[in-house]
């Protein structure tokens, strides 16, 4: 069995394109470009199970050791150089700034073991961007698979083939299951929840976790059967074609279809799978598809493609940081230049000279642990020296906020999802205002609480939870609403004021559609309903205030040109929601209070950052810190930005 073709090299470089373009932050590719790795995982089941078919069809035999240190030989050394890479430029560049240096030096420690997919994070979170490794998860598992499969299909190989091929089916269906339904089931008896819900995929299987990707693995480990079947029968190449055309348009209907929103790894992700797994069966000799993925300009840069995922994260991180106000042509013309004059390097000088022999296993083994203990005694010896200079203003604000809230308020978690709200019912005959949203709601009421005096007139608590329970969709929501309309603080309310940040990605992506079943309740209980916009979003690594004086060399004393600087940060894209929420509430009769209008100035171009003592407002890219409530609450007053009619 020929186990290397030049068309896989073709399908490895467009996706890697696709990834790349995403983390670049390239608008269109932001709904699917991260689906490149899925594209990855099954060539690789595809490839690593057709080395172990081939070996042992001529061996009789599979020898764990030497396909473990092939595997070894093909990842490490590159991702060696990439961690010594990042280590100096952390050294380098990010020694004054403690919390991106800190988070660098643990990356490139979880990186090199392998286990960086264990991070309790949002892949699609903006604050992703100063993560110059977080890439990596996926070449965690990819090692991890790669130690279970080899040592599981040593013993699989020794039964018939047909069993085989069963046992991998049986692997395909449970580990698919338990991407999208396993959150049916229980630890407990009996083992299964009360109702079961078809679509009902848990925390556990969810982006970062092997069980998809093993879903993804074994789908091209039965190409790979497959494959090896046909590949001595006569092939028609006009079905050839017609298979691979119809491979290439389900991988490109689900590009079309697909969006961060979109439940993935699901069963939404199949057509995707299955369009590659077309692919690796037909895209044979003679095909159409084939004349192109197989040019030799593009299975080069196709070789290339390991290390051009390595390193495309960095030079993006790099890029951003230096020269964020390119033009985005320029600056994704730079960063796959500059990824694939880096990856050049890194196959032909690091990747090539490991491969194979040249180097014997001793050497290799002695080289390759040395490498390990000089980046992480390196590590840790930076880490016992590293300085606190002072960049922890955004911890410290997330503390003076927790430890305030945790005196007025009651956080539990309701079916999953973490909830906060006003400990104490409504105590006055005041104006009673309950602001609702997300955590952008305790900034509103924090900027109301900590000014009372100037807001004599109202009493305001706050309920923060996903806007999206509103919608009822499923048996959670509709039980996490039931509690809210329950609750003495909406019983007893006057107003409803929504304060969220309406995000077109993510857990709160369907926000917006919850505006029109709000309106439908508050009407129904005879509540006065308000909606404010989204705050602007500051592009920031860390933090937007302390991100600014780092790159610049500036102090606080340089308040005009932070104040400049800031506003260059936000982010438009974003902002531009604002239309619609604004649309909606004029249509249907509602106030709508605009918070740029506090925030920031647009005339001037500028946004507020420090108060009258120089205390830092913003905590981060949308958060206020307590001094930075209290100087927000302060200015809506005098502007008389809060308007109930």
């Amino acid at each position: 069995m020929n186990i290397y073709r030049q068309e896989l090299d073709g399908i490895r470089f467009f996706s890697i394109i696709f990834v790349i373009l995403y983390h670049a932050n390239v608008e269109y590719f932001s709904n699917f470009g991260f689906l490149g790795v899925d594209i990855f995982f099954v060539l690789s089941g595809y490839l690593i199970t057709g080395i172990l078919l081939n070996e042992y069809n001529i061996k009789k035999k599979i020898n764990f050791f030497n396909f473990a240190e092939r595997r070894l030989r093909r990842i490490i050394p590159a991702v060696l150089f990439l961690a010594l890479t990042v280590f100096i430029i952390n050294l380098i560049i990010f020694n004054n700034y403690t919390k991106v240096f800190e988070q660098n030096l643990d990356q490139i420690l979880k990186t090199i073991l392998f286990i960086s997919n264990e991070m309790r994070a949002n892949y699609f979170a903006a604050s992703n961007d100063f993560r110059i490794l977080h890439h990596t998860w996926s070449l965690s598992i990819e090692m991890q698979i790669y130690f279970l499969f080899s040592i599981f299909f040593i013993f699989l190989i020794k039964f018939r083939k047909n069993i085989q091929i069963f046992v991998l089916l049986m692997i395909l269906l449970f580990t698919g299951i338990l991407s999208q339904s396993g959150a049916n089931f229980s630890v407990t008896p009996p083992f299964i929840e009360n109702k079961i819900l078809l679509f009902n995929q848990p925390y556990w299987a969810g982006f970062f976790s092997i069980i998809p990707r093993i879903f993804e693995f074994i789908l091209g480990s039965l190409c790979a059967y497959i494959f090896l079947k046909r590949m001595y029968k006569k092939k028609k190449i006009l079905f050839e074609n017609i298979y691979s055309f119809f491979g290439l348009f389900l991988i490109f209907i689900t590009f079309f279809l697909f969006k961060e929103t979109t439940e993935h790894p699901s069963l939404y992700t199949i057509p995707l799978l299955i369009g590659t797994s077309l692919l690796i069966l037909y895209c044979s000799n003679g095909t159409y598809l084939n004349s192109i993925l197989s040019s030799k300009n593009i299975t080069y840069l196709g070789k290339l493609s390991y290390s051009a995922y390595l390193f495309h994260v960095p030079v993006i991180f790099l890029l951003n940081f230096y020269f964020n106000e390119l033009i985005l042509p320029i600056k994704i013309f730079c960063i796959i230049f500059i990824t694939f004059i880096v990856s050049y390097f890194s196959y032909n000088y690091v990747e090539k000279i490991f491969r194979g022999k040249k180097i014997n296993s001793l050497i290799f083994y002695l080289i390759i642990i040395s490498f390990y203990l000089t980046i992480y005694l390196g590590v840790q010896l930076v880490k016992i020296n590293q300085s606190d200079d002072g960049n922890t203003s955004r911890n410290n604000f997330a503390k003076e906020r927790e430890t305030y809230f945790k005196a007025i308020s009651i956080k539990k978690d309701l079916y999953n999802e973490a909830i906060e709200f006003s400990s104490n019912d409504f105590e006055t005959q005041k104006i009673k205002t309950l602001i609702i949203g997300n955590s952008i709601s305790q900034d509103l009421f924090l900027m109301f609480d900590l000014n009372k005096k100037k807001f004599s007139s109202y009493e305001l608590k706050f309920f923060r939870f996903h806007l999206s329970n509103f919608l009822q969709n499923n048996e959670k929501k509709k039980a996490r609403l039931d509690f809210f309309l329950k609750s003495q603080l909406f019983k007893n309310s006057d107003i409803i004021l929504i304060s969220n940040n309406f995000r077109k990605y993510g857990k709160y992506s369907e926000d917006i559609d919850s505006l029109i079943k709000i309106k439908e309740i508050s009407k129904i209980f005879g509540k006065k309903l308000i909606i404010t916009s989204n705050v602007p979003q500051f592009e920031s690594f860390y933090a937007p205030v302390e991100d600014i004086m780092f790159k610049y060399k500036l102090s606080k004393n340089d308040k005009n040109i932070l104040e400049k600087e800031l506003f260059k940060l936000i982010n438009k894209e974003e902002y531009k929601k604002n239309v619609l929420l604004k649309n909606f509430a004029y249509k249907n009769g509602i106030i709508f209070l605009d918070k740029i209008d506090y925030l920031c100035n647009f005339k001037l171009e500028s946004c507020d950052v420090l108060d009258n003592d120089d205390n830092i407002l913003h905590m981060d890219s949308l958060h206020l810190s307590l001094k930075g409530a209290k100087y927000f609450g302060k200015k809506i007053h005098k502007l008389n930005w809060f308007k109930v009619n």
